[in-house]
């Protein structure tokens, strides 16, 4: 499961996927996945099979770099499209393969029955999913046991391949000569053990081969990313201010990768660095996603030239962030020089249980990703707001367990950030007090409501940033839990708490009406709209003086209209 996340790097819709599955065990058939990531404990003890899996995937591909296929473009219809020739509506296309071989507790024609029957479960699981139109109809099944039927289901296989690769988009471009010379010099740039450049470097090789305009080297170098024949790293995909030309080009992908590999791989973090005896804070352990400068000159020593540039390229694809220097209460700088911390790679663990908070004492925020939601969205989403939270001057660095992050959010609050069960698709927002020991009274009090407007507007940009540069067809709201009190109907509770029991309203809804209609009854908003009285209906109530002091996280809390 690892590889989920770094996999998205080098995802394009320029590719034919081809998805393998062992159809010796049971699609539904519970997988053992190695322990250790905030993200995938949560599939690896509840919903981790080979079809959850291939949902896993196809929902990642389908959020990151899908595109309609220009020789079908319709994707409505609620079956799988199946065109004559066998092309999916979106791209990039998915084949799904399954790999079958010889059982000594199972005949040959019983295992055949059973996997078709695997292969329809499989299309009856993609039914309803919006990726099922990246899918091909035909799931192929290679016996090995049966040389003559197998190299017949390759053929097949290599047809339906070949048919796909010539109706790619790509497919009829006609690549100019001074292209090729380019890739030849880059080709010279790697034997003579240059594996990076800039745009500007790059650009001068082009010119070189007769490449002078510059919409021609744009256009060649997106040609070859999406080839794989490089990898480009643009540093203004998130930072729209930055000049394009200070962006970054891999010449060689495959190396790129196994570098990327020695960071993302539990194996290699846990052989290579000693686990530290953590402090009452949580510590900056690997445990907790923390890597050192050390670490990182250890397991990149062949290319400690270009360590720097690595963790760049890491920290604009939002897999990292650098810590400022932590300081203690008494504002004394922390000796933490060069640590970076990475979200994916945190190991810590804890019980898998939903944080349980007095509702007066705590404003929770519910992020819905209407059934989609991305493996390593979460990790990518903690790291910009560590990244943040580390910009600014306070005291706690950000702490990870499992699936539930803690940041500092203002000098007394923090965020609580938790993602929920992995079919739920949602990620569970926090916002609470820090418990002071000189002020008991502290912690038990509703958090101001100038830090719950600067949180809210603080998600909603950064989710917007992550969706913008990377999730193109993410959708999520902002929601509250409703208060109606509803029993459900699979416990039998009035107002469960469950995730599977929750029914959420939209924030932006309530907080422009007084009343709003649940699925159950109409509930009054004034619930939610005390802890928003700049963004919600009761903002002529709120005095001038407040209304500027609203602008920043420093208000003073007895200033608060909630204090009042």
């Amino acid at each position: 499961m690892f590889h989920l996340l770094p996999h998205q790097i080098f995802a394009t819709s320029q590719a034919i996927y081809i998805y393998v599955l062992d159809l010796n065990r049971a699609v539904d058939e519970p997988i053992t996945a190695p322990t250790g990531f905030s993200e995938t404990r949560p599939l690896a003890n509840l919903t981790f099979t080979p079809l959850s899996l291939l949902h896993a995937w196809l929902t990642v591909l389908h959020l990151t770099v899908a595109q309609n296929n220009k020789i079908n473009s319709n994707t409505d219809g609620g079956d799988l499209p199946e065109e004559e020739d066998g092309v999916p509506a979106l791209r990039p296309p998915v084949v799904i393969v399954g790999m079958l071989r010889k059982s000594d507790n199972i005949n040959e024609e019983r295992q055949h029955i059973t996997a078709e029957e695997m292969f329809v479960k499989i299309r009856e699981s993609l039914r309803d999913s919006p990726y099922k139109h990246h899918v091909v109809p035909t799931c192929f099944m290679l016996d090995w046991r049966d040389t003559e039927k197998l190299e017949e289901h390759m053929e097949k296989l290599r047809e339906t391949v070949r048919t796909l690769a010539v109706n790619q988009p790509q497919m009829p471009v006609e690549v100019p000569l001074r292209w090729l010379a380019f890739q030849r010099e880059i080709s010279n740039l790697l034997k003579k053990g240059v594996y990076m450049a800039n745009y500007c470097q790059l650009y001068e090789v082009a010119q070189r081969q007769g490449i002078s305009k510059e919409d021609e080297f744009w256009a060649m170098l997106n040609f070859l990313h999406d080839q794989g024949k490089l990898s480009s790293f643009p540093c203004n995909l998130v930072d729209k201010t930055r000049d394009k030309w200070e962006g970054i080009a891999v010449l060689s992908p495959q190396w790129f990768v196994n570098h990327i590999y020695k960071v993302f791989n539990p194996s290699l973090i846990s052989n290579k660095t000693e686990q530290p005896k953590e402090d009452q804070s949580g510590g900056t352990s690997v445990t907790n996603g923390y890597l050192s400068d050390e670490y990182f000159n250890s397991v990149w020593s062949d290319v400690a030239a270009c360590k720097q540039t690595f963790i760049g390229i890491l920290e604009n694809l939002d897999l990292l962030c650098e810590l400022r220097k932590e300081k203690d209460p008494d504002g004394v700088d922390k000796k933490i020089a060069n640590t970076y911390w990475i979200p994916w790679i945190a190991r810590k663990q804890r019980s898998h249980t939903t944080t349980l908070r007095d509702e007066s004492c705590c404003l929770r925020l519910y992020i819905d990703f209407h059934s989609l939601l991305p493996v390593g969205f979460f990790s990518r989403l903690v790291a910009r707001l560590g990244g943040w939270s580390c910009r600014h001057e306070w005291t706690r660095l950000p702490q990870l367990s499992a699936d539930q992050c803690r940041i500092a959010v203002h000098p007394g609050h923090d965020l609580l950030i938790e993602k929920a069960l992995f079919a739920h698709a949602q990620i569970v927002v926090t916002v609470t007090r820090v418990f002071k020991p000189d002020h008991s009274d502290w912690s038990g009090k509703p958090p101001s409501v100038q830090v719950c407007e600067k949180v809210r507007h603080l998600l909603e940009a950064e989710l917007e940033t992550l969706r913008n540069s990377w999730y193109k067809r993410l959708s999520f709201s902002l929601c509250v839990s409703c208060p109606c009190k509803k029993t459900c109907v699979q416990h039998g509770i009035p107002g469960c708490v469950g995730h599977s029991c929750l029914h959420l309203l939209p924030l932006s809804d309530c907080l422009v009406q007084k009343t709003i209609q649940c699925e159950y009854r109409i509930v009054k908003t004034d619930f939610i709209r005390t802890f928003f009285p700049f963004s919600s209906l009761n903002v002529f109530q709120v005095p001038v003086g407040i209304m500027v002091l609203a602008n920043g996280l420093g208000c003073p809390d007895d200033s608060c209209p909630r204090q009042q």
